[in-house]
């Protein structure tokens, strides 16, 4: 599937060409591998067949947020003091360099281009947003499963209660039990 993309797309695929090449002297392969996608999609990206998805808009800002402006944007520095491949780029905190409010406004700005890239950054953000979901519930299904393992082998650690206890053994123990289940 062939989509036409704009000007604008095609100057980020210039800059992002360049900085695979020419800032981090990486093989499109490595670079893909890095930033979590395929290298038929980058290299679709580099010869003008494809948007920018989610994906490498979410992995250029956390692997090489220093440069994230530039691409996007081609505002800023794009070659930073010093750096001559991508093994001495160090990922930096939410603070550095760029916000995360102006990623946003980025993102927004792509959200409301009108281009090939705001559909399919849509689908890619609701994809993403089940993923978080499904991970926040499996998170609560391993807990569940933790705690009935953890009762388990309670049970099987503290003695039963029975009939013939008495209430000073009985209190004892479900204090036991209460300990170990935690």
């Amino acid at each position: 599937m062939s989509t036409k993309i704009s000007s604008i797309d095609d100057l980020i695929s210039e800059r992002l060409k360049i900085f695979i090449e020419d800032i981090l002297k990486v093989k499109q392969k490595y670079f893909a591998e890095k930033i979590g996608i395929s290298k038929s999609y980058i290299s679709a990206i580099l010869k003008k067949k494809r948007g920018l998805s989610a994906e490498l808009i979410i992995g250029l800002y956390v692997h090489y947020r220093e440069y994230f402006n530039w691409l996007l944007t081609g505002e800023g520095e794009m070659i930073r003091q010093g750096a001559e491949s991508d093994t001495s780029i160090k990922v930096g905190t939410p603070d550095d360099d760029i916000e995360f409010a102006e990623f946003l406004k980025m993102t927004r700005a792509v959200l409301e281009s009108g281009t090939a890239y705001s559909d399919t950054l849509i689908a890619n953000i609701r994809l993403s947003h089940h993923a978080m979901e499904t991970e926040k519930r499996l998170k609560g299904v391993e807990k569940r499963l933790g705690k009935i393992e953890k009762d388990k082998s309670c049970q099987d650690k503290v003695p039963r209660i029975r009939e013939s206890d008495n209430e000073a053994e009985r209190d004892t123990i479900l204090k036991e039990r209460v300990a170990c289940v935690g």
